[in-house]
Order: C-alpha cells, then structure tokens, then sequence
C-alpha cells in the first residue's frame, strides 16, 4: 500500500515538472515574441525619424508650388 502512495505521488511530482517545463517553454517563447516585437518597434520608430524630414520638405515643396 505504501509503494501504491509512493509510485502514485512519484507520478504526480513527474507530471507537475512536465507542465512546469512546458510552462517555463511557453514564458521562453513569449519573452522571444515580445522580444522581436520590441526590435521590430524600434526599427520601424528609426525608420519614421530618418524619413520625416523628408516628408517636411515634400509639405515644404507643396507649399512654395502653391505660391
């Protein structure tokens, strides 16, 4: 009966590190995502600073055309 408790309560630690390790895969994945997602912002933020002056002077052009 104790061997019964003891391979049952050895089943349960083995599962519950199972779904931690799965958990701690899935946050992994998630931090990569969130990581990516972050340098993707950051690459498309330097892409609109380098390119708005050159919408400045297109709206600058636009202007002195109309005059």
């Amino acid at each position: 009966m104790i061997s019964f408790t003891l391979a049952s309560t050895a089943s349960t630690l083995a599962s519950t590190a199972s779904t931690l390790a799965s958990t701690a895969s899935t946050l992994a994945s998630t931090a990569s995502t969130l990581a990516s997602t972050a340098s993707t912002l950051a690459s498309t933020a330097s892409t609109l600073a380098s390119t708005e002056p050159i919408f400045n002077l297109i709206s600058v052009s636009s202007v002195c055309i109309c005059c």
